[in-house]
C-alpha cells in the first residue's frame, strides 16, 4: 500500500469521478392506463470534477410505470440539472413547486436566498440575508430539513433542526 501523494491522487481521481447518489424524493403519482400509474423520482447526485477541484451536485428525474405492487417499466431518465449553491431544497407533495435555499456570491459573499420554483421557472426569490431574521442557514444534510406548507395564497417555508 502506497501513501505517495501522486498515487493517492490518481486513485481518488479514478473513483471520485463516479457519481454518488445523495438523495431521492418521490413526486405525486400520475394515473396511466389499465390500472397503472407513473411515479416520478427526483434524485440528487454528487460527482467530483478533479480539474476544478470541486464537488458537483446535480439532479436527475426518473419515471417509473407501476401497477399495484411492481415496477413494470422505467422510462429513460431526464437530463441532469446542476444544483450548485443549493444548501437545502424541498418539493411540494404535488411536485409542482420546489423551494430552494441557495447561497449566491454574485450579490456579495455569503448572501442566501430562498427561491420558489414552479415547472415553468422561478416564481419568487427572497434575500434571507437582507431579512436578517434568523442568521445564516447552514447545510447540514441529516440534521436540517426544509418543509413546505401551502395555503390558498401563501407558501410557508419551515427550516427545522432534526435530532441527529
Amino acid at each position: 500500500m502506497t501513501s505517495e501523494p501522486g498515487a493517492v491522487s490518481a486513485v481518488f481521481g479514478q473513483y471520485g469521478q463516479r457519481p454518488v447518489p445523495v438523495a431521492v424524493s418521490a413526486g405525486a403519482e400520475e394515473p396511466a392506463t389499465q390500472g397503472t400509474r407513473y411515479i416520478n423520482l427526483l434524485t440528487e447526485w454528487s460527482q467530483t470534477e478533479e480539474s476544478r477541484g470541486e464537488r458537483l451536485r446535480y439532479t436527475r428525474q426518473y419515471s417509473l410505470l407501476c401497477d399495484r405492487r411492481t415496477v413494470l417499466r422505467t422510462l429513460p431518465p431526464g437530463h441532469c440539472c446542476p444544483v450548485q449553491g443549493e444548501l437545502l431544497s424541498a418539493q411540494s407533495a404535488s411536485g409542482s413547486l420546489k423551494a430552494v435555499v441557495r447561497e449566491a456570491s454574485s450579490k456579495g459573499p455569503g448572501r442566501q436566498f430562498l427561491e420558489v420554483w414552479s415547472r415553468t421557472g422561478m416564481t419568487k426569490s427572497i434575500d434571507l440575508t437582507a431579512l436578517n431574521q434568523h442568521g445564516k442557514v447552514y447545510e447540514d444534510g441529516e440534521c436540517l430539513s426544509l418543509c413546505l406548507s401551502f395555503g390558498p395564497r401563501t407558501i410557508k417555508v419551515l427550516l427545522r433542526r432534526q435530532s441527529c
